[in-house]
């Protein structure tokens, strides 16, 4: 039988989609300005872009630990340095978890998708052959909850923040390198079934790590 947590943080529904909505239209109006002041200054350098796929593990906290169970999160993530120390990233991510709120304990399937800016340092190990850069994220986007072979069971999407730390390891000169990071989301959960009368602020950790592939 389902059940709420009475350790879960109420937030009435109109004001947390207020909040997160307002969050993602900065973030895409920060972006879009950026994007389009770098291109007006017609420098003569291309904007480094690169891809990588991504592997690691999606960690419930607190109330969320409660209702759904550790899982591999894979993905993709791009990114566009229009500066050398700031870049734009687009991530896309799937995992594979278990509700445990209900005695049958179903299948769920979570997608998550979102926009950041990024904050680089410069390289730590300059005059190396390795290229060593910690960088700093923050983002919005969204987290799509599917429960498969539920009868009457509907999708559910909830708005989502987060922040993020890593560090970038590369060749110096290559066009591979690797990276490790760890984000804290925070989403906007009104239940698997859309059966909290408010939305819930829910956190859980995410670690993963990608090759990436300068183009």
């Amino acid at each position: 039988m389902s059940h709420t947590s009475q350790h879960s943080t109420s937030i009435p529904s109109d004001s947390t989609s207020r909040l997160f909505l307002r969050a993602g239209i900065a973030l895409a109006v920060i972006v879009s300005i950026l994007a389009f002041a770098v291109r007006a200054q017609a420098q003569t350098n291309t904007p480094a872009i690169s891809v990588r796929p991504t592997v690691g593990a999606l960690v419930p906290v607190g109330s969320q630990h409660d209702a759904m169970t550790n899982g591999v999160i894979v993905g993709a993530q791009g990114a566009w340095a229009f500066d050398p120390n700031v870049a734009a990233l687009g991530t896309f991510g799937w995992s594979r978890s278990q509700e445990k709120q209900s005695v049958q304990q179903p299948d769920l399937d979570l997608y998550q998708y979102d926009l950041g800016l990024e904050g680089r340092l410069n390289d730590l190990t300059r005059g190396s052959a390795v290229i060593t850069r910690p960088f700093a994220a923050l983002g919005a986007g969204a987290r799509t909850y599917n429960l498969r072979n539920v009868v009457g069971a509907h999708v559910q999407t909830d708005p989502l923040l987060y922040s993020a730390l890593g560090l970038d390891l590369a060749h110096s000169g290559g066009a591979f390198g690797l990276r490790v990071e760890a984000r804290d989301n925070i989403t906007a959960f009104k239940g698997f079934h859309g059966e909290f009368g408010d939305r819930t602020a829910r956190h859980d950790l995410q670690f993963s790590a990608g090759l990436t592939f300068s183009l």
